[in-house]
C-alpha cells in the first residue's frame, strides 16, 4: 500500500466542486472530477419534473450513467474520499458507476457530500453492492457551506490518519483483508480477516487496530486442537488466564493448548497481525468469554 489519498467527486451545479477542492488542498490529496459522458443540463436537475433526466434515473436505482473517462487510477490510492450531492435521500447513480469501474479491494473509501437538506441517510448500504466486501465504506461528513482549512485538515486526519492501516500492511506479506464483522462481538476495537488457507488446515490472517483485543476465550476439542499464533507485523500480546502477557513481535510464535483460557491481541500503540493456525482435532469449538477489561489491558504498554 502507498498511504496515498485521493478526492474524488461529482458535482452537477458547482457546489460539491467546491467543497472537494477545499478539502483535497486541506488532506493534501489528489483530486479527480467524476464527469458524466453526456452533461446535465439545468433541464435534467429539475426534480419537480418527473420526467427530468435526473428523476428518471433516481427513479431507477439500476441506472448507470457512462463516465466521461476512466482515468482515475485508484490502483495508486488506499483511501479515497468520495464526494457527491445527495439526491433523492441516497448518492446520484453515477456513483455507482464510478465504483462498479474499478477494483476497490482493500481500499477504505469515505464519503462526503452536500445536500439541501437531506442527510446521508441509506446512501452508503446502496453504495456496498458496487464494492468488493473487503472495500470499507465509512460515512463521513456533510460538506455544507463554507468550511475552514483547520477544520477540514483536522477532519480529514482524524478519519484517515497517515500512519496505521496503510503503513502497517506495507510491513507484510499477507492481506488485511475485510473488517471482521461475523466476530465483532468478541472484540473490543476493530479487527480485520484475511482467509490464506481453508482446506487442510485453517490459517488466517488476524489484524488488530491499536489498542484492539479479543475476549477471553478457550479453545475445546475432544482430541487434537488447540490454536498456533505466528506474529508477521506490528507489536501485540498473548496472555494466559492467571499469567503474566507475552509481548508479540514480527517471527514470534504461540502455541495454545486446548483448554486454556486466554486472549490476544494489539499493544495500545501499534497496529497488530498474526497469523492463526488451526490446529486439526476432533469436535474442535470455541468458548468466547467475558472481555478483557481495561483495567486489564491498562497495564500493558
Amino acid at each position: 500500500m502507498t498511504g496515498k489519498k485521493l478526492v474524488a467527486y461529482f458535482s452537477a451545479s458547482g457546489v460539491t466542486a467546491a467543497a472537494a477542492k477545499a478539502l483535497a488542498q486541506a488532506a493534501d490529496a489528489d483530486v479527480y472530477e467524476i464527469r458524466p459522458q453526456v452533461p446535465y443540463t439545468s433541464e435534467d436537475l429539475d426534480w419537480t419534473n418527473k420526467k427530468s433526466r435526473s428523476s428518471v434515473e433516481m427513479n431507477d436505482l439500476s441506472s448507470r450513467p457512462a463516465l466521461a473517462d476512466q482515468s482515475a487510477g485508484i490502483a495508486e490510492y488506499d483511501t479515497i474520499f468520495l464526494g457527491f450531492p445527495i439526491w433523492w435521500g441516497v448518492a446520484p447513480t453515477i456513483i455507482n458507476t464510478f465504483l462498479e469501474s474499478y477494483d476497490f479491494s482493500g481500499k477504505k473509501i469515505i464519503l462526503f457530500a452536500t445536500s439541501g437538506g437531506s442527510g446521508f441517510g441509506r446512501t452508503a448500504n446502496a453504495l456496498k453492492a458496487s464494492v468488493s466486501p473487503d472495500t470499507e465504506i465509512v460515512v463521513g461528513k456533510l460538506l455544507n457551506g463554507r468550511q475552514s482549512a483547520a477544520e477540514l485538515k483536522k477532519w480529514a486526519e482524524d478519519i484517515a490518519p497517515e500512519d496505521g492501516k496503510a503503513a502497517h500492511a506495507a510491513e507484510m506479506m499477507f492481506p488485511i483483508g475485510a473488517p471482521n464483522d461475523a466476530f465483532a462481538k468478541y472484540f473490543t476495537g476493530q479487527s480485520y480477516l484475511a482467509p490464506v488457507s481453508t482446506e487442510q488446515v485453517g490459517i488466517f490472517n488476524v489484524t488488530f487496530e491499536p489498542g484492539c483485543r479479543n475476549n477471553w476465550h478457550v479453545h475445546h476439542a475432544d482430541k487434537g486442537g488447540g490454536q498456533i499464533l505466528i506474529c508477521v507485523a506490528g507489536r501485540g500480546y498473548y496472555q494466559e488466564w492467571g499469567k503474566d502477557a507475552v509481548e508479540m513481535k514480527p517471527g514470534d510464535c504461540i502455541n495454545i493448548p486446548v483448554g486454556v483460557k486466554h486472549w490476544h491481541g494489539a499493544a495500545p500503540d501499534s497496529w497488530f497481525s498474526h497469523l492463526a493456525v488451526e490446529v486439526p482435532g476432533e469436535n474442535s469449538s470455541n468458548e468466547w468469554l467475558e472481555a478483557v477489561s481495561d483495567e486489564q489491558y491498562g497495564i500493558l504498554k
